[in-house]
């Protein structure tokens, strides 16, 4: 998804308030791994639960500490990389328990900032970290930093999405930075930017690509689609009033083609064949109208995290989850 946390905690506090929350119901994230058990990142630390039995883990700073990413490299399958507000927590696992762990962070990697507000892998399986002061990227084992990249200013980056040799790099109030791969490092850097592209706002907070390799923006103001590689052709499709809140935190696609949309007022599902948009808000059983994260399970149930805990959707109806009565407990990695 919105640093992340940092972002939506300012929008939150002008124009909502403060909200009262337990400690451990903020779920930023949300992973499903290959033995099916859910990996749920908070405010308050990452839970994992594994069929009935839930786990709860301390980050870097040996407290609870807020996770904003769970992001599983190309190539392991049974490794998960952890974006926090104190630094970046590599970790190999199995289907009950934590087995290893490595940390990094700006006092022994020369990490410029220890929030992380997104990952994602590439097919290489090189990983870029955006954050508020930033991009890093991770290539054979080496850490590099960029604290200038392409023509943004304030480097203020809040996601990334890799998809084949092209890495698009959502930022707050600057658009989409685009940076092309070649054999030799990068070519191809260019920017998504208003009013030379139809994004709906610069403030990015979430990019997806979905199945047919379309780019869909989430933004402060909407969503925006583009199906080309131009800046300035392909903008084919942008949803504003039909939201029922134009701050959208999450976009992921489920395998009936629909385009599922988190935003701080419900839950979104888009048709994409007939445009049609159905909503789900807290008179429909939701915890909240606040959702921060969307993942579909391999059995297309969809998982969502709100600042009020988790929600298990089946089509249906919701299961709510109150992660705080499992964030209780902590052990170490």
């Amino acid at each position: 998804m919105v640093g992340r946390t940092l972002f939506l905690f300012l929008i939150l506090l002008s124009d909502y308030g403060i909200i009262n929350q337990r400690p451990g119901d903020n779920v930023l994230t949300i992973f499903e791994d290959e033995y099916g058990h859910q990996w749920f990142g908070t405010d308050q630390g990452l839970l994992r639960k594994c069929g009935d039995v839930w786990r709860a883990y301390y980050t870097l700073t040996d407290l609870p500490g807020t996770v904003n990413e769970i992001k599983q490299p190309t190539s392991d399958i049974s490794e998960l990389w952890i974006g926090t507000t104190t630094g970046i927590i590599k970790v190999g696992y199995s289907s009950d328990k934590i087995k290893s762990s490595e940390v990094y962070y700006s006092s022994i990697n020369s990490f410029k900032s220890d929030i992380i507000n997104a990952i994602d892998f590439d097919d290489k399986n090189v990983g870029y970290f955006a954050t508020p002061k930033g991009v890093g990227i991770f290539a054979n084992a080496v850490w590099k930093f960029y604290t200038r990249f392409i023509d943004i200013v304030k480097n203020e980056f809040t996601s990334v999405k890799a998809k084949g040799d092209t890495i698009y790099f959502g930022t707050n109030g600057e658009g989409v930075a685009r940076i092309i791969k070649n054999s030799d490092g990068y070519s191809g850097a260019s920017t998504y930017i208003t009013p030379w592209s139809d994004l709906t706002s610069d403030s990015i907070t979430c990019i997806y690509i979905d199945s047919k390799g379309n780019q869909w923006y989430g933004t402060t103001k909407g969503i925006s689609k583009h199906s080309n590689t131009d800046a300035k052709d392909g903008w084919d499709f942008s949803i504003t009033n039909q939201l029922p809140n134009q701050f959208v935190t999450a976009i992921v696609e489920d395998l009936s083609d629909n385009i599922w949309i988190g935003t701080l007022g419900g839950l979104v599902k888009l048709n994409v064949k007939s445009c049609e948009v159905y909503i789900w808000t807290m008179d429909n059983g939701l915890p909240s109208n606040v959702i921060n994260d969307i993942f579909i399970s391999k059995d297309q149930s969809v998982w969502i995290g709100t600042d009020f805990g988790a929600s298990h959707f089946n089509g249906f109806s919701f299961v709510n989850i109150r992660t705080s009565d499992y964030a209780k407990n902590y052990t170490s990695f």
